[in-house]
């Protein structure tokens, strides 16, 4: 088990020619993004989990964590791959 801390990272691209729309445009830096979930180990020096990427504009940051597309749905459709899910001792990330 590891103690986290989770971010979510947009990088700027450019725009995608074959699949143009607003999805990929991230409200941040005002361009083209793509989205990519961190999580680092705080007591060690390494990466534990990187999900990515996503189009920067289709989903809110806390939703990548939870594997859905608007916080609004039901808990049940939510994406069980997601980093919510991943704990395997029934306590939590955070102690």
């Amino acid at each position: 088990m590891h103690d986290i801390s989770v971010d979510v990272v947009n990088f700027i691209t450019q725009e995608f020619r074959g699949d143009p729309g607003t999805k990929w445009f991230d409200h941040k830096s005002h361009s083209s993004s793509l989205k990519y979930e961190f999580a680092l180990s705080l007591w060690e020096d390494h990466c534990v989990w990187i999900n990515g990427p996503d189009p920067a504009g289709l989903h809110h940051d806390n939703a990548v964590f939870c594997g859905v597309m608007n916080m609004k749905d039901p808990p049940e459709t939510w994406d069980r791959d997601a980093l919510l899910f991943q704990n395997t001792n029934g306590k939590g990330f955070w102690r």
